[in-house]
């Protein structure tokens, strides 16, 4: 629910003015140089906003480049779960992908949100030699984190994004940059459904049938969370009965 904010212009006014000081002052100090006194004051009022220290913010909290302020992924997730809300990593998650489950405490609201490599080189911000190589798990949980909290707890970020993600801006500063959305579901998505559905050639004929389509990859994204539901369900009940299956064999075996 939204709520009036009342505020007094003066001491607005007082408050970037005393902001604006602070900010030209850690500027000269070598910790804190590389920021510059621009990036300093725009973390610092991002803080302000988030309601989060400014120490905490300039110290790996908040990131700025080419204008924009970006969060750290330790303190995104840090905020959603300080707030009572649950992000889970799915034990399928490795070096090629990553998938987080989310749950609001107060709604009780659930997504799921993969992220894999192919997803970041059909987006074209995979580099050989980089990050990417070096560290992909911590990649792909940055990325998959971002855009879980973007749909799911905007609220608690202030709809932000991760630091990954501002560093994949052009440095071009006349290319306009947005956020990649496609019409259909991305490769980490479509493995989700892979995985979920392997050996269920039924399973898959009824995906593909409701979501009116000849293959994973056209499957439209809105209608992701449902199909995913729906073979989660799946997945759960044929695991448990290969468990009693198999309990039942070993009781007749004895």
């Amino acid at each position: 629910m939204n709520q009036m904010v009342k505020w007094d212009a003066k001491e607005f006014l007082g408050e970037i003015v005393a902001m604006q000081e602070a900010a030209n002052k850690l500027a000269n100090t070598k910790h804190y140089s590389k920021l510059g006194a621009d990036g300093m004051f725009a973390i610092m009022q991002m803080a302000r906003v988030i309601n989060i220290h400014p120490l905490i913010a300039l110290n790996e909290g908040l990131y700025y480049l080419q204008g924009r302020v970006g969060m750290y992924a330790k303190l995104m997730n840090q905020m959603v779960r300080q707030a009572g809300h649950s992000i889970t990593k799915d034990p399928k998650s490795n070096a090629q992908i990553c998938i987080l489950h989310g749950t609001r405490k107060d709604t009780g609201d659930k997504i799921t949100v993969p992220f894999s490599i192919a997803d970041a080189q059909k987006a074209g911000v995979y580099k050989a030699g980089g990050a990417w190589e070096k560290w992909p798990e911590d990649m792909l949980f940055a990325r998959a984190l971002g855009r879980l909290c973007r749909q799911l707890f905007p609220d608690v970020t202030s709809g932000m994004y991760v630091k990954e993600e501002i560093d994949d801006i052009p440095t071009d500063n006349s290319a306009e940059w947005t956020e990649t959305v496609s019409e259909t579901i991305e490769p980490g998505q479509v493995l989700l459904i892979e995985n979920l559905l392997k050996d269920d050639a039924e399973g898959l004929a009824k995906v593909l049938k409701s979501g009116q389509v000849d293959r994973l990859e056209d499957i439209p994204k809105e209608k992701f969370h449902k199909l995913h539901s729906w073979c989660q369900e799946r997945s759960d009940k044929r695991l448990a009965a290969e468990m009693a299956n198999t309990t039942t064999e070993e009781v007749k075996g004895e």
